[in-house]
Parts: C-alpha cells; structure tokens; sequence
C-alpha cells in the first residue's frame, strides 16, 4: 500500500478499496449482529451490561480489553458507551464471545467453520480469518486486477452471507478512493490487524475453557456412574442373598421383614422421604411416577435412600436441612427461555417455591461457569429442558453435565428432572441422562407431574 511518497496507482487503490469495503461495510453488519445479541441479554441495556463486566473487561491482570479498547468502551470514569457505534470488528468480535456468550462452531473461533453453517457467527469468523489471510495482499502497493477481483468475490460472498446489501456492494467496487482516504483505511486495517491477534488469543482462551470443563465433567460423571452400578450390584446381590436365606427358612408364619439397612422403613417420617425397593424400579410412596420409575430418580439403580426435606418452600435463605437456597434451577437455552419461563418458572414461584433462573439471575461480573456452579450447588431440585435447540449446544452441554456431577457428588440427594419438549425425544437424551425419567413437556399434565416429582 502507498505510503508517504510512494505513487498512489490503480493496483495500490484495489487494496484501498478492499480494505474500505471490509471497514465499512464489514463492521456495519457485525455491529448489527452484535447489538441484536445484546438485545437479547437480560437486561438487554447495553450500557447496564458494559457497566456490570467493567471490573473484569478493565482488569489489568485479565487483561481482556487493551488501553485503546478501554477507552472506548469506558469513555471517562464512571461512564459506559451508550452505543456500539464507534466499536471496530475486532472489539464486536471480543465481545460477542466474552460478553454476549456467542459461542462458536465446533470448529472454534480460528478455523473455517463448516461449510453448511451459514449462522451470522460462522460469516463473522470467516469475515476475520479472510482479512487475516489476505492481510499481505490487501496491504501490497501493486494488487493485480486479477487478484483484486478474486479477493472482492470472495469478500463480498462473505458480507453478502452477513446480510449485506449486494447491489451497494457491487457499487463500491468501481469508486474512487483519493490517496488521503486511502492512507486513513490503511492505518484502521493496520490497527484491526494488530487487534485481530489479540482477539484470537482471548477467544480461543474462552473456547479452551469450555472444552476443558466439559472434559472434566465427562471425566466426573463417567466415574459417578461407575460408582453408581458397582452400587446397583451391590444391592442387587444382597436382595438376591436375603432371597436364598428366607427360602431356606421356610414358610414361617410370623415373618419379620429384613431391617440391616435402617433406612428401609416404607413410611415417610418427619423431615424424610423415604425411597424403597420394587420389581419395576425406584418407587416413591407420595410421588406419582412415569413407566414405575420416579420422574428425576435413576430408573435402573434399585436402591433405598433418604431424602432430607427442605425446612419450608419459598425461603430465600439456606435450609437448615441441606443447605439449599433454591427449590429449583433451571437450564435451557435461549430458544427455550420463554417458554421455560412461561410454563415452568412462573408457575413454580406462583406456588411461593424459590427459583433460580440463570438467564434472569445472573447479575454479570463473573464467569459463566461460576454462575452454573453457584446456581446448581443452591439448588434441590434441576429441571433441565431439552428441545431441537440444545442437540449442539456446548454451553448447554456444561449445565447438565454439572447438574448432574452434583447429583452423584451429593449421593442422589435432589433431583435431577428432563423435560422434553416437543421434537425432542427420550432416545436423544445424553448418556449421562438416560436412567432418568423424562417428563413430556406438551402432556396436559405436564405441570402437575412436575410439581410431584420435586424433591421438597
């Protein structure tokens, strides 16, 4: 690119007018992508959401936002952006992953995404690795025609994907640039560049926590219900040895009951509710149940266990009992949320229970995982709501695997409730979640059954 007193020639603008239509029109739709993204978040005020992370977005140890970035985000102190307009597509790209939570293709934030994904997050990615991969071109003083219209065809597929207008496109490619603009585009590609690298590094940071989260849960849960079904085993084994010695004994009139386990009294006792052997699994004296199983419980693990109650429903402090502050927890995805709030949260917290719900109780400031952690560990109770939408969901896929580590972490004290809504069967359900009975979210019962199955 020219510089300076280099000659501003027609292949030195072929680079000027890629880098414009890059810069302009680029962060024109990734701005839009990105303040939609916002305008889904709870609350969706995008000045609030700047002001909640300003801790962390400004940490010098975190290093998440450099000294350039900073200002523009946090103008002067105590103030946030009231809008993304002055934001450049490295910092909307930063902030779709650490603030919006956008998550990536399987393939990441650094590679080309699948071919057959055409979600605005795949096109944003392939917008940065095409300027990261033609940055030597796009900045070359002497960029061929035959070059040129190569790169533009390929950018403007890009933008055209983003949603951008294909007729201004088309239009761009033939303006003239003077030498004083183009060395200002210049310099914003320089500085973009510059930022790229460090934008890399922080997503791909935050891509390999999750990926490390979600090893070490598989890793926990694998464990769990090894335990789990060397316990069945065990159950399974003494039942049958019990069996041998009451048939050895005869047909005695006055039979008493094997009691070696004090926790196999069938009633339900002051503060406990008592779980008890049956041929068709796990059953629950007062809890109505599914296929014999109790909604939440494990079907195949025939076991006998106790389960402390709460010291009252709708209590915002910690039980006494188990140490829960929560009846309940949600997760679901963002497709999900309406309706989970509609059908579910409101109606549970009608009936004075304490909900704990991520997407309206998570204040910010902190990482996603830790608010999985706090809301899960705080709750009796986790409904986890399964649809089409949470089949690739990695984000979703960290919720459950943590509901359900909890769970064997705490010796199945809680529950750990599926609901399936409508497209998603029983057979789809992850390996960690097929011994537990799912309710049917569109059964006209749906509610009711739900309100039995919790574990209060």
């Amino acid at each position: 690119m020219a510089t300076g007193g280099d000659p501003y020639t027609p292949e030195t603008a072929n680079g000027a007018r890629l880098q414009a239509l890059l810069i302009d029109e680029g962060t024109k739709l990734v701005r839009k992508v990105f303040d939609q993204e916002v305008s889904r978040m709870k609350p969706p005020n995008f000045q609030e959401q700047l002001r909640r992370n300003r801790q962390n977005f400004t940490d010098p140890v975190l290093g998440i936002l450099n000294f350039d970035q900073q200002k523009t985000v946090y103008p002067s102190p105590g103030t946030a952006a009231d809008s993304s307009e002055h934001f450049d597509i490295a910092l909307l790209s930063l902030l779709l992953g650490i603030l919006c939570n956008v998550k990536p293709p399987k393939t990441g934030w650094n590679k080309e995404p699948p071919e057959g994904d055409k979600s605005p997050i795949a096109w944003i990615i392939r917008l940065r690795l095409f300027r990261n991969r033609n940055y030597g071109h796009i900045t070359d003083t002497a960029l061929s025609n035959t070059k040129f219209k190569k790169l533009w065809k390929e950018l403007a597929d890009i933008l055209i994907g983003l949603g951008g207008d294909k007729d201004q496109i088309q239009k761009r490619k033939s303006e003239t640039i003077d030498p004083k603009m183009a060395k200002t585009y210049q310099e914003k590609f320089e500085k973009l560049h510059k930022e790229e690298n460090e934008v890399k590094d922080l997503l791909t940071a935050q891509h390999n926590e999750v990926l490390e989260t979600l090893g070490s849960l598989e890793k926990k849960i694998e464990e769990g219900m090894k335990d789990i079904l060397d316990g069945q085993k065990a159950i399974i084994t003494e039942v049958e040895k019990q069996s041998r010695l009451s048939d050895t004994e005869g047909n005695q009139e006055d039979k008493t009951p094997i009691q070696d386990n004090p926790n196999t009294d069938e009633q339900v006792a002051d503060g406990v509710r008592s779980l008890t052997l049956s041929d068709s699994g796990i059953s629950l004296g007062d809890s109505e149940t599914e296929q014999g199983n109790v909604v939440g419980q494990p079907s195949s693990v025939e076991a006998t266990i106790q389960q402390p109650r709460s010291s009252g429903t709708g209590n915002s402090d910690i039980s006494e009992v188990d140490g829960k502050k929560y009846d309940f927890g949600i997760l679901c995805t963002k497709a999900d949320e309406s309706w989970t709030e509609k059908d579910i949260v409101n109606k549970l917290e009608q009936k004075k229970l304490e909900g704990y719900f991520p997407c309206r109780d998570d204040i910010g400031g902190d990482s996603v995982f830790q608010y999985l952690s706090i809301g899960i560990e705080n709750s009796r109770n986790i409904i986890i709501v399964y649809s089409p939408s949470t089949i690739s969901d990695e984000w979703f896929k960290i919720g459950y695997q943590t509901a359900v580590v909890e769970k064997l972490d705490k010796n199945l004290i809680g529950r750990v409730i599926p609901v399936l809504r409508k497209g998603f069967t029983g057979d789809k359900l992850p390996i960690e979640l097929k011994t537990f009975t799912p309710l049917q979210g569109d059964n006209p019962n749906f509610f009711k059954r739900l309100e039995k199955s919790l574990n209060l």
